[in-house]
């Protein structure tokens, strides 16, 4: 699905996608970043973030997802 929606638009630069469950956090972060087709086709990087994650693990996502991307 992630695929389908960002060869629709190729000028987005970011994207948040929620789920239901921290475990599924976790397990599409790992897909997309392993995923080579995907990841080499749209050069995407990929962070998890959920209650379980320490909060400076938490922070720096923050962070990263606020800088702007030239």
């Amino acid at each position: 699905m992630l695929t389908e929606v960002t060869k629709e638009n190729t000028v987005m630069k970011k994207i948040i996608v929620f789920c239901m469950r921290k475990c599924d956090v976790d397990k599409l972060e790992g897909l997309m970043l392993n995923d080579w087709d995907f990841n080499h086709e749209f050069s995407q990087e990929a962070w998890a973030i959920h209650g379980d994650k320490l909060q400076h693990e938490r922070d720096a996502v923050y962070k990263r997802f606020k800088t702007p991307i030239s």
